[in-house]
């Protein structure tokens, strides 16, 4: 399989720059699903906006990347049109490098363990409750969007995906480590977790 990599990038004032990878099968994708694929990211940014400072911009590339699954080797570069960009609507006090996570649910396997994946939405503002965990009514926004991205991608014939990245062995180390292909897995499911994270830099 073939999975493309695209990657919109945050910019602020107090958040200098960063950036958010998104992992989708490439595998019945044709040039009139590549501009659609630019889009459902950035419709999904714009659901999640009520919980991000307005300060904070998120800008989507013109290319993504095409790569082998398996050996992470890059296939080449796809031109997409360019959504306009998404900036955050809430107008509070902020903690910088203090968010929230998306947890990706997948149905594969790896190392005898789920996949699952992350993604931060870091920073945000305005997405607390009184006991300072994310508030109900934010995570309830939050996983509808989620949702609607998963479905839009998917008809698209582009599904969003987990990449396992591949692992080079390593015989002579203690312990060995094994080569691992790399393994992209179908999301099935996302939602946006209970309890607050930071982050350090953005480029996750």
């Amino acid at each position: 399989m073939a999975i493309f990599q695209y990657v919109p990038t945050w910019t602020g004032a107090r958040v200098g720059q960063g950036a958010t990878v998104f992992h989708m099968d490439s595998t019945e994708a044709g040039p009139e699903t590549y501009d659609e694929l630019a889009e459902a990211v950035a419709a999904w940014y714009s659901s999640i906006r009520p919980g991000m400072p307005n300060d904070v911009t998120v800008s989507f590339p013109p290319s993504m990347k095409r790569i082998d699954e398996v050996t992470g080797n890059l296939l080449g570069l796809v031109s997409v049109a360019s959504p306009s960009p998404v900036s955050g609507n809430v107008d509070t006090t902020w903690a910088n490098g203090s968010g929230r996570i998306v947890r990706w649910a997948t149905d594969g396997i790896r190392k005898n363990r789920t996949v699952v994946g992350h993604t931060y939405i870091v920073p945000s503002a305005g997405f607390t409750d009184p006991s300072g965990n994310v508030s109900s009514a934010r995570i309830a926004g939050d996983i509808a969007a989620h949702g609607v991205l998963i479905n839009r991608l998917s008809t698209n014939g582009t599904p969003l995906v987990v990449w396992s990245r591949p692992v080079k062995g390593k015989p002579l180390a203690n312990p060995p480590v094994l080569a691992q292909n790399g393994l992209a897995s179908v999301v099935t499911s996302g939602t946006t977790l209970g309890r607050p994270v930071s982050l350090r830099t953005r480029n996750d």
